[in-house]
This record gives structure tokens, sequence and C-alpha cells, in this order.
């Protein structure tokens, strides 16, 4: 029992720094992905490599597309019960963001309610965001 309130103890407040620190680590990883195309070029970019499309530098919405781990959850209502007819969506879904308003320039308090609007927890996978 004791090892399973200490794992409880010392391991949920890093869980919860990541949920709570995502969206500023996304947005950190998308400003560095711009500074790296732009110092070394689009071919030589080491960082979202799956991003590139058509030899144009990815916005926003497909960097968090490619590199976000998207989840198929159960539609919750407002008070979170599933919804009947249970319909599955994606979490965090992306295509709820107004990605005009997160744009270049956007202030950071823009980013975290679009980002929280969507349910962003965090999750990205590491082999999307760097190559090898």
């Amino acid at each position: 029992m004791l090892p399973l309130l200490f794992l409880a103890v010392f391991l949920a407040p890093g869980v919860m720094a990541n949920v709570v620190a995502g969206k500023w680590q996304a947005l950190f990883f998308y400003q560095l992905y711009r500074i790296e195309v732009e110092a070394h070029g689009l071919e030589n970019s080491r960082m979202a490599p799956g991003c590139v499309k058509a030899g144009v530098v990815c916005d926003m919405k497909a960097f968090m597309k490619e590199v976000s781990i998207v989840k198929k959850v159960r539609a919750l209502d407002a008070n979170g019960v599933v919804i009947k007819p249970v319909k599955i969506v994606d979490d965090p879904d992306w295509d709820k963001v107004n990605w005009a308003q997160i744009g270049e320039g956007a202030n950071l308090e823009t980013v975290a309610i679009e980002f929280d609007k969507v349910g962003f927890k965090g999750r990205m996978n590491n082999a999307r965001i760097f190559k090898d």
C-alpha cells in the first residue's frame, strides 16, 4: 500500500504539470520549428518531417495535427455523461480551434483559451516532432 501512496503523491503533480504546460510546450515547439526551417531550410529541417506538404512550411494548425496525439473518445454532455446514441469524437478536436485568432503574433491568452476549448492535454508524439 505504501508504494502505491508514494507513486500517487509524487507522480500525480508531474502529470498535472504536463497537462497545464502542454499548450506552452506545443507553442514553443512550433516556434522552434519555424526558426529551424528559416535557419536550415525546409529540406534540411529535423523537426516535424511529416508536416511538410508540397514544399511549404506548415502553419500551426498543420503542425499541431501532425505532432499531437489524437485519441478517439465518446462524446460527453456538459455534465460529463455519455451522449446517447454514442458518438465517437477526436480528443483534442483541432477543427474546433479558431486558428485565425492564433495566427502569427497572437497573445498567449488567446492561445490558452483556444487550446483549453478543445481540451488539449499536452499529448505529443516525440517521433513526429523530431526526425530520427
